[in-house]
Formats: C-alpha cells, structure tokens, sequence
C-alpha cells in the first residue's frame, strides 16, 4: 500500500511540474511579448513628442531607449520574482 501511495504522489508531482513548466513558457513568452509591444509604444511616445516639439530627435530616441531599458530591468525583476516563487512553491 506505501508503494502506491508514493507513486500516487510521485506521479501527482510530475503532473504539477510539468503544468509549472508549461506555465513558465507561457509567462515567458508573454513577458517577452510586453517588452516588444513596449518598444512599440516607447518609440510611437517619442515620435510624438518630437512631432509635437517637445524634444528632438537625439532625446526621442535616448526617450525610447530608456523606457524599453527600465522595462527590461523590471521585467527580469518580476521573473525573478515568480522563479523564486515557483521554487518555493514546489519544495512543499
């Protein structure tokens, strides 16, 4: 009966692995969704506020830059973030 019982739960932690794993793909697809869409929209920001003479050219595009960098940086914080998590999550 100990043996089914650990396979039970052995496979039962296979099944949550591989959603987890499932899970991290998508969110990292996702993420990496969010810095392209970004991107987009930081550089459309800065075209608009060159066009509306806000700044020039040379600061629209440092703008763009900055933007699509402060991105990336909370992006890899939050995937940090939901790693650690996850590990956590699956040493219980």
């Amino acid at each position: 009966m100990v043996n089914e019982t650990d396979a039970f739960y052995e496979s039962a932690r296979e099944v949550i692995e591989m959603n987890v794993q499932k899970w991290l793909r998508k969110s990292t697809l996702i993420g990496l969704g969010i810095v392209s869409m970004t991107k987009t929209k930081a550089e459309k920001l800065a075209k608009e506020m060159v066009k509306q003479g806000h700044i020039n050219e040379k600061e629209g595009r440092k703008l763009a830059t900055r933007i699509l960098k402060e991105t990336r940086k909370q992006s890899a914080k939050l995937q940090k973030t939901i790693d650690a998590q996850l590990k956590k999550a699956l040493k219980k």
